[in-house]
């Protein structure tokens, strides 16, 4: 009789910690997809900034001769200010890195910073997506948009380890800026195909292996404004980036 007592009790202890157990993970799991809300919330607000200032852009001759000189002819070329305005890009991005590494970055600051960079870094693409029509560029936003989402799926979801994909992913794109720097000079549109899709198979690399990356982060600091805001930038990048080089495969130019 002792016995079965004894038994019976641990049967109890067990389902009691079985129990626990089930609630932490379900607890952990529900504070993930609030963190990863978070991150798509911030990076879509930026994805509508930076649509919205490029064609406010577009839409003003006045506005793009500011950063495109002898636009619609074969003699066009970026001005200084375009220079000047994506110098001002990339010192934002330093800006926020180095918040983030001090853990010295509240919400109200991140938001608006990250608001002006999106919004600098729609004048600055508004040139390229000037290029194409507007249905175009509509298709390939959506074409983007189920690239993006399915990588961003996969990489939720996988319990393969993606994480040492990074140096590989890194190495490639330092590749990818070096030909397309060459093919600059070269003018050879085989390349620049080639150069798109290696770029595409690249960005859609980095999609997954960020998400899996933030979601490591997550787990080690909790749902922090800095990593909400370092994850919503690094996801943006790869959105924009991809859609820029699939607008160039599938994009229509204006005549």
């Amino acid at each position: 009789m002792g016995n079965n007592a004894l038994l019976a009790f641990k049967r109890r202890d067990l389902m009691a910690e079985t129990v626990r157990s089930a609630a932490a993970k379900a607890a952990a799991d529900a504070g993930l997809r609030t963190f990863y809300g978070h991150v798509f919330a911030v990076m879509a607000f930026g994805l509508a900034i930076s649509g919205a200032t490029a064609f406010w852009a577009m839409s003003s001759p006045d506005v793009m001769s500011w950063f495109v000189s002898n636009s619609g002819t074969a003699k066009a070329s970026l001005t200084g200010t375009w220079i000047v305005v994506a110098l001002a890009e990339l010192g934002l991005v330093f800006l926020i890195s180095s918040w983030i590494r001090k853990n010295d970055l509240n919400a109200t600051t991140g938001l608006l910073t990250f608001t002006v960079y999106a919004a600098l870094t729609g004048l600055t693409t508004a040139p390229a997506l000037d290029l194409y029509t507007t249905t175009s560029v509509a298709k390939v936003f959506f074409i983007t948009a189920a690239t993006f989402g399915a990588c961003a799926f996969y990489g939720y979801t996988t319990k393969r380890d993606l994480l040492p994909m990074g140096s590989f992913l890194l190495m490639g794109l330092i590749g990818l800026i070096v030909a397309m720097v060459v093919n600059m000079f070269l003018r050879s549109p085989m390349m620049d195909y080639l150069v798109c899709g290696i770029g595409v198979l690249i960005f859609a690399g980095l999609t997954a292996w960020d998400m899996q990356l933030l979601r490591e982060l997550y787990r080690q600091g909790g749902n922090t404004v800095g990593l909400v805001i370092n994850g919503a930038l690094a996801l943006y990048l790869d959105f924009l980036n991809l859609m820029l080089l699939l607008l160039r495969v599938f994009g229509v130019r204006k005549d």
